[in-house]
């Protein structure tokens, strides 16, 4: 009896300690940078993972009235454009406000600007509403990765058709 005590007292605190250390170095690793898809599909495992409710998406961003997050290839999964909600008082770094605006100032009739961004915010399911996405992002810090492409609407709603 007390060599089992004693073996237990003696290996329970390395194997907690390894426990905690490949937590925190492998698994959340894997929740690093994910594509929108990934967030939406997964969003329990996700936010198990990370150990709370702030993601870290990379996709293009879409400009206009409204700014949407969607993944790189437009695979069509599920939910896998999400609305990216600005904060109001406007605390991004200036380079992805002045990005963001060109976003917005380049989309128009007939034309869409897109860029790849990385955004990191918290995800939230919004009520239910024909015209928006099911997800919004709450931003907390957005990153510009790429430049801005600007492309023709219709075809970017026939690589959306053909992807579903």
């Amino acid at each position: 009896m007390r060599k089992t005590i004693l073996a237990a007292a003696i290996l329970f605190p390395p194997a907690f300690i390894f426990g905690v250390v490949c937590q925190k170095l492998c698994l959340r690793s894997l929740a690093q940078d994910v594509s929108p898809c990934a967030v939406t599909e997964h969003r329990a495992m996700y936010k198990t993972l990370r150990g709370s409710g702030i993601v870290n998406v990379r996709g293009l961003l879409y400009g206009g009235e409204v700014l949407y997050l969607a993944d790189k290839d437009l695979n069509g999964c599920g939910e896998s454009v999400i609305g990216i909600e600005v904060p109001e008082d406007g605390k991004i770094a200036f380079e992805s406000q002045d990005l963001i605006g060109e976003l917005r100032r380049l989309s128009g009739t007939g034309k869409v600007a897109r860029a790849e961004f990385e955004v990191i915010g918290t995800l939230a399911e919004r009520d239910r509403d024909r015209f928006a996405s099911r997800y919004v992002i709450r931003v907390i810090q957005i990153l510009p990765v790429g430049s801005v492409e600007v492309i023709d609407s219709s075809e970017l709603a026939i690589k959306l058709k053909g992807a579903r």
